[in-house]
């Protein structure tokens, strides 16, 4: 398969054809690429943790629908595990140390995904806010693909966890597994009934 050419886009607008020609160099385009399709997938699974977190039955009281913001929805976390897991001081700690590191990479990831990006002296910058307001960031190359590998690490160290009472983890105490593994089971909600039949696969564009 030959890579289409995704620097420049052909258009129609008001009936003319018109070409857009991207200032971001292609191998920053699978940098950025990298960035943000490891961080949608530690969200799932940051997401999947925290509900299940919250099966616990004093949090599930609180019918407060869980902020989409990441700032707010690490919180959410950290304020959950101990709740949930009050004797599990360890799991604990490293929770908390996930979703404080999380925060920090979810700060990057927004300005390589959420800012303007421009070329000044052959080095790419970003510009999180076009009044000044906040800092701007040089961006090489090899930054991209290192805040990629930082997402993976904090999203491995998040499954470690949440896997730990089925796979040999040293870190974490026998008890503390234990714990957890009885939390999974005993707080588990019945799975609702499917209504409808599975819609089938079709492609993203036509």
């Amino acid at each position: 398969m030959t890579l289409p050419d995704v620097t420049h886009v052909t258009y129609k607008f008001n009936g003319e054809d018109r070409v857009f020609a991207s200032i971001i160099p292609p191998i920053y385009l699978v940098g950025i690429g990298a960035v943000i399709t490891s961080w949608a997938l530690f969200q799932m699974s940051f997401d999947n943790f925290l509900d299940m977190i919250r099966w616990n039955p004093e949090l599930a009281k609180d019918p407060a629908r869980v902020p989409a913001d990441f700032r707010k929805r690490h919180k959410v976390l950290i304020d959950s595990i101990s709740i949930a897991l009050p004797n599990c001081p360890v799991i604990i700690d490293q929770v908390k140390e996930i979703a404080t590191e999380a925060y920090r990479l979810a700060l990057k990831r927004n300005a390589v995904g959420h800012s303007t990006w421009l070329s000044i002296d052959n080095q790419m910058v970003i510009y999180p806010s076009i009044d000044g307001t906040r800092a701007e960031f040089d961006v090489r190359i090899e930054h991209l693909f290192e805040l990629a590998k930082q997402i993976e690490a904090v999203h491995h160290k998040l499954g470690f966890i949440q896997t730990s009472y089925l796979i040999e983890n040293e870190q974490i105490p026998q008890h503390e597994k234990s714990a957890l593994r009885d939390y999974f089971e005993n707080n588990r909600p019945s799975p609702p009934k499917p209504n409808r039949q599975r819609p089938r696969r079709q492609p993203l564009l036509p």
